[in-house]
């Protein structure tokens, strides 16, 4: 048996296996999505929330019985409520969206940074039918990086000895 035989068979196994357990392809991508500690959100054109994962959920501390065919500005700072309709309008006209860093507001009013990607999902003809989110929670990561930089920052401004910067010119 060759390395490409071997390789087709190995691959026929899996994509039993997976069908075994998940049923379809279609089943499968579900339980990613569901499972997955992303926020991870599909959106009409007009921001109206379609679907809200548990990591949605976990991250924002709204359920989907709370958000689902609710507007997804109410997570949008003030100030910021641009941002969707810009982001959205790109989408739509078929330009990428480059993944971001934002701010949102959690169900209890915190105002947390998220690492936010949009994208396109389309119908089966590929039209753009809705919007998807991916959204992390980076709040923590933000926040150890200015005290880190902080404490440099205090070290330089506490030393005794002068601290002088050369460039490579000298």
């Amino acid at each position: 048996m060759s390395i490409a035989e071997s390789g087709t068979k190995y691959f026929q196994l899996q994509e039993f296996q997976l069908k075994k357990v998940f049923g379809d392809e279609r089943n499968m991508l579900a339980s990613l999505v569901q499972t997955s500690d992303d926020a991870i959100v599909a959106k009409t054109f007009d921001g109206i929330v379609l679907t809200w994962n548990v990591g949605a959920e976990r991250i924002y501390g709204y359920t989907p019985e709370e958000m689902i065919g609710t507007p997804v500005a109410k997570l949008i700072p003030h100030g910021s409520e641009n941002e969707l309709p810009r982001v959205i309008e790109k989408i739509v006209r078929g330009e990428k969206t480059e993944h971001y860093d934002t701010k949102r507001i959690r169900k209890d009013g915190t105002i947390i940074d998220v690492s936010h990607t949009v994208s396109p999902i389309k119908d089966k003809n590929g039209k753009v039918a809705a919007i998807s989110s991916v959204a992390r929670d980076v709040t923590a990561q933000k926040e150890a990086s200015q005290q880190s930089a902080q404490y440099a920052r205090s070290l330089i401004e506490a030393s005794l000895d002068p601290l002088v910067t050369i460039n490579p010119e000298g």
